[in-house]
């Protein structure tokens, strides 16, 4: 593949992400989770457990460690 090719990906992928689509490529293979939904288990950073909170309207979940975020 010539240079110039790489630089004119990477620009088509960019002008994507800025019109608001997300090219597959970015949204996969999917990172393991190491706090959702994991509420109650040890964080894998400090050890601390991991607590859960619903909040607003529709009352979604959010989960964090108390230890690493404060």
């Amino acid at each position: 593949m010539p240079e110039g090719d790489t630089i004119h990906h990477a620009a088509d992928r960019l002008r994507t992400v800025l019109e608001g689509r997300v090219p597959d490529e970015i949204l996969t293979p999917a990172r393991p989770r190491a706090v959702y939904p994991r509420a109650g288990r040890p964080c894998p950073r400090c050890g601390t457990p991991l607590r859960q909170l619903r909040q607003w309207e529709d009352n979604r979940v959010t989960f964090w460690c108390p230890g690493c975020q404060r």
